[in-house]
């Protein structure tokens, strides 16, 4: 049986972007333990999470990136990488969006127009030595 996996935590700690056991992401405040907005990706799961601003942003393991409001409707749906999104990222100006999928591709978003505007593939994968 799946568990609630938690994936981002806003910036002042009280809310958290979870997976729950129905393959739907939640916002949970930490608080309280009790979930503020289901955000509906089912039935893929989120793969990777954050907050920009106060909108949940999930990557998804089909290689979507979803953009919430903080009811928990789609701002934005952008579907490039060709497998799971492993890792978010908001650059510091708030205004661009970075994604890395499975695919070895990295995509840069604009929050503003809530498109992508550049896709880089690189032929590297993860390397570990020990």
């Amino acid at each position: 049986m799946d568990e609630v996996q938690p994936l981002a935590i806003n910036g002042t700690g009280d809310l958290a972007i979870t997976n729950g056991t129905t393959g739907d992401a939640s916002v949970v405040q930490v608080s309280t333990g009790k979930a503020q907005v289901t955000l509906k990706n089912s039935p893929v799961r989120a793969t990777s999470a954050l907050f920009w601003k106060e909108s949940p942003v999930l990557g998804l393991a089909d290689g979507a990136v979803k953009v919430f409001d903080q009811s928990g409707a789609v701002i934005a749906g952008i579907h490039i990488h060709s497998g799971p999104v492993t890792a978010l990222a908001v650059h510091p100006c708030g205004d661009l969006l970075a994604s890395v999928g499975e695919d070895k591709s990295f995509v840069l978003y604009d929050l503003n127009t809530m498109k992508a505007v550049q896709r880089v593939s690189t032929d590297s994968g993860m390397l570990a030595s020990f």
